[in-house]
């Protein structure tokens, strides 16, 4: 029997019973579960609700529908995450930005929402249409000449972040980069995109970024919060996976003894791609234990690594089977 739990903000009707936000299900070896998931805003109203299925073939997940997704801890615990859809309501396009441009001919160029915001660009080169994240707001649109061709800077508020893409007008309509950051600022050298993360030593990466001279990143940079937080040495491997995770290589390294250090690139390829770090959930652990959920499809199967911790340095890594909690 495999147990499966199943989370989300809102009510849960799985076997003719509703739950609030939680429930478990015990799963046979080979099963199809069926349940209905109705999600609340965030001031407690209910959205619309919808199905989820999920299929379970030899106590591990085989298939999931939309609006969920599953992390196998191990062949005893699964758990359902609901993340529900978003439904787009289409609507007359609403002009929030239009600028004419006189590059080798006349283009015009208009940013709208038809229910998703776009920009569209029209001319002599023919057309483009890119669309735009959601709740796009404070557009505007600067346009500028180089030797090269003519450079479209939009920018705009995106939530609490903010938003730029960079599109190239020069014998066709070409998109250079588009880039979401806590802060942009334009400066003299290009864009400053300054990224705060939420993690344990509060980091801040700082990138400087021209996208018309050069496609990748100029000079990055990154600042924590270490010596004020000062955290036990227990919760390095913590520490170590979040400044992997965000690419600051150098803090990765200050915290490896000398034989990891020197062969880093295999231990940044060791652990791949991930989304989350978190503590093994529904085990017993020590702080030395850390999960992994990996990048990829709605489907995860979590990864466990110990860590071995000598003074101030980690001197060892080795990936575990979940089995360590049995």
């Amino acid at each position: 029997m495999a147990r499966i739990i199943i989370n989300g903000n809102g009510i849960i009707t799985v076997g003719g019973k509703q739950y609030c936000n939680k429930t478990e299900y015990s799963s046979s070896f080979n099963d199809v579960l069926n349940f209905v998931f109705a999600p609340f805003e965030p001031q407690g109203k209910c959205l619309a609700a919808y199905a989820v299925s999920v299929e379970i073939c030899e106590n591990t997940v085989a298939s999931l529908s939309g609006g969920a997704k599953a992390f196998i801890y191990d062949s005893d615990c699964i758990e359902i995450e609901l993340v529900p859809p978003e439904y787009i309501q289409h609507h007359a396009p609403v002009t929030l930005e239009q600028k004419t441009v006189n590059k080798g001919g006349e283009h015009l160029i208009t940013v709208y929402n038809d229910g998703l915001a776009h920009i569209l660009v029209e001319g002599c080169f023919g057309m483009l249409v890119n669309t735009l994240p959601c709740g796009l707001s404070n557009v505007s649109l600067k346009c500028d000449s180089t030797r090269g061709g003519g450079i479209v800077l939009l920018t705009a508020k995106c939530g609490n972040a903010d938003y730029a893409l960079v599109l190239l007008i020069d014998n066709d309509y070409r998109m250079l980069g588009e880039y979401t950051a806590d802060a942009i600022e334009i400066t003299a050298e290009g864009l400053k995109l300054v990224t705060r993360y939420h993690d344990m030593l509060e980091h801040t990466k700082e990138e400087l970024i021209n996208p018309v001279a050069n496609p990748t990143c100029i000079n990055k940079s990154f600042l924590t919060n270490w010596s004020a937080l000062n955290y036990p040495h227990e919760l390095l491997p913590y520490i170590f996976l979040e400044a992997l995770q965000i690419g600051a290589e150098d803090e990765c390294m200050s915290y490896l003894t000398g034989d990891l250090k020197s062969s880093f690139d295999s231990v940044s390829s060791y652990f791949g791609s991930f989304d989350r770090i978190i503590p093994p959930k529904y085990a017993e652990y020590n702080l030395n234990r850390v999960s992994l959920v990996p990048t990829g499809s709605n489907i995860n199967k979590i990864r466990y690594f110990d860590f071995t911790i000598s003074g101030a340095e980690i001197n060892n890594i080795e990936e575990i089977s979940c089995n360590f909690i049995k």
